[in-house]
């Protein structure tokens, strides 16, 4: 994972040749328990990197075409994951909160 702009976020990102474009994950490192959003499949060097900055609480899915490789998380860390309230209907995993957009 690549450090970003602040000290509490790490990136990975993937190339879909099919799509000719970067997919992205990003980890938020946080006291409370550390947050992976849309989390593409980890190398080996990645993964030892997230246990060594205490693994995954949250995965935050964005939608259905994101669940990627949540499943590693969830079994490995036993993170909880949260997903797309639109969605709940046929999201391909169960999810332990569901997240909407609320009017401002």
């Amino acid at each position: 994972m690549k450090a970003l702009h602040r000290k509490d976020l790490y990136g990975w990102a993937r190339f879909d040749e099919a799509r000719n474009l970067d997919f992205h994950s990003v980890l938020w490192v946080r006291p409370a328990g550390n947050v992976v959003f849309d989390p593409l499949p980890l190398s080996t060097h990645d993964a030892a990197h997230l246990r060594s900055l205490s693994g995954a609480a949250w995965v935050v899915l964005t939608n259905s075409e994101h669940v990627r490789a949540t499943r590693e998380l969830v079994a490995d860390f036993g993170a909880k994951v949260a997903g797309p309230r639109a969605e709940s209907d046929t999201f391909p995993l169960k999810c332990d909160r569901w997240l909407a957009v609320s009017a401002a």
